[in-house]
């Protein structure tokens, strides 16, 4: 599994937003910077780093496959609806044929590209 290390501008709300939108945030462990862990079921997972450099932060993109794009977008909502001042958005959802997607920013302006691949339809 290869994981990445994903920086924050505010390591406690990176963690509070991630946790919202579905993923396992760990303890945060101190080390050089402190770290938390951050699994999505099935999808492997990112190290959140309380450590940020704007540059850096806005030329990071992320994929992730979720089963079901609405709930997703339900928890986003939820999170910006319980945030108001945070700036966590997405754009979307789009069709693309092979499935949906939304673009998102996350508290510290890391893009993530969230999609579903579209159903099978059953022969008949």
């Amino acid at each position: 599994m290869i994981e990445t290390f994903v920086p924050c501008r505010d390591f406690n709300e990176s963690c509070d937003f991630y946790a919202a939108i579905g993923f396992s945030v760990s303890d945060p462990v101190s080390g050089d910077t402190l770290t938390a862990s951050a699994s999505y079921p099935s999808q492997g997972a990112i190290i959140l780093q309380d450590y940020y450099v704007k540059d850096w932060a806005e030329n990071t993109m992320m994929t992730i496959n979720v089963p079901e794009l609405d709930a997703f977008i339900h928890r986003v909502e939820s999170y910006q609806s319980q945030h108001p001042d945070s700036p966590v958005r997405y754009r979307g959802p789009q069709d693309f044929g092979w499935g949906l997607q939304i673009h998102l920013l996350d508290p510290s302006g890391v893009l993530w590209h969230v999609f579903e691949n579209k159903k099978s339809q059953p022969a008949g």
